[in-house]
């Protein structure tokens, strides 16, 4: 067993995170660990503006929950081993290739080596069967994590001699029994000071509007998972350190563009640097604990703070999938 604290964030509004199309249109349902840390330092920043911050914590990415009478159902990114199923088994390959979150216990026996495609999962809320897992999002079955909608809106221009211009921009609503979670290793000093502003002044986008406000819970949670296993998958974006680590120990993965745009005064609409990570869910050889960098982002000489992004990552032991 390995123990973590974790963090559920219920949101009272709607959410906007910046996906990787950076469309006002499409909306991410879950939030990357780079985007929560650099919230989580411009929230220490307002409230100790001259007083650097050095967290001595790694958190995972924010992934969704579902709570129902008897139980807190937590769903892990699934890791990127390829779908083992046999020839002569009756089971849909595509569908089983679609899937993105694994429920806590399909997600355990997967690391423990298990074939869970190959395993009956009774009912669950979110779908009839399969229950342990779904694609993206838990909007089938009798309940749902989140709900979403588009709305117009209308880009006003600075020069008034153009036209306004209207664009969709989507809303993502959690229902009031789910939300988004995190876990957190290491010391938790100052967190809960920033996540008490953090609840009030919003996560994402358009926070002046009220999107993103929440409140949160503190918990634990155990993780029942083999404690030797050859493998490990990181549950955070991962970034390595150029000319140190071996690339040879990368078994399956994905790549995210990590950038965008600076949100801090004066410098909004300037765009950051660009930096490549490792996506959650991606499969690595040996142990990778003390692995991870943090960037400085800011464009040359245009910007007098450093605009940093954090890829140290958690990661969990996995066995090879039988």
């Amino acid at each position: 067993m390995r123990r973590f604290t974790v963090y559920r964030l219920h949101f009272e509004e709607p959410l906007h995170i910046s996906s990787a199309r950076e469309d006002y249109s499409d909306s991410a349902r879950f939030v990357h660990s780079d985007t929560f840390y650099a919230a989580l330092t411009q929230t220490w920043h307002l409230l100790h503006p001259d007083t650097p911050w050095e967290p001595d914590f790694r958190i995972s990415s924010l992934f969704p929950f579902l709570k129902t009478k008897d139980k807190i159902h937590y769903y892990f990114p699934k890791p990127k081993w390829p779908v083992l199923i046999e020839n002569d088994r009756d089971v849909d390959i595509k569908k089983m290739k679609k899937i993105r979150w694994l429920e806590k216990d399909a997600f355990e026996a997967l690391l423990k080596g298990e074939n869970i495609f190959l395993r009956e999962w009774s009912p669950s809320p979110l779908t009839p069967s399969h229950s342990a897992f779904f694609p993206f999002a838990g909007e089938t079955g009798q309940m749902a994590i989140y709900k979403s909608s588009l709305l117009t809106r209308v880009q006003v221009p600075r020069d008034l001699s153009k036209d306004s211009e209207p664009f969709p921009f989507e809303k993502i609503y959690f229902t009031k029994q789910a939300g988004l979670f995190f876990l957190l290793e290491g010391d938790t000093k100052d967190l809960e000071q920033l996540l008490d502003l953090m609840s009030k002044t919003g996560l994402g986008t358009d926070r002046t509007y009220g999107y993103g406000f929440f409140k949160y819970e503190k918990d634990e949670i155990s993780l029942d998972i083999p404690a030797d296993g050859e493998y490990q998958t990181n549950l955070s974006l991962f970034l390595p350190q150029i000319g140190t680590f071996d690339f040879g120990r990368v078994k399956y993965y994905g790549l995210l563009k990590r950038g965008g745009y600076i949100s801090s005064f004066p410098y909004y609409g300037l765009r950051k640097k660009s930096v490549y990570m490792f996506e959650e869910g991606s499969v690595f050889n040996g142990n990778l604990n003390t692995e991870g960098n943090t960037v400085d982002l800011r464009p040359g000489n245009l910007v007098d703070h450093p605009v940093y992004r954090n890829g140290q990552a958690i990661f969990i032991p996995m066995k090879t999938i039988q």
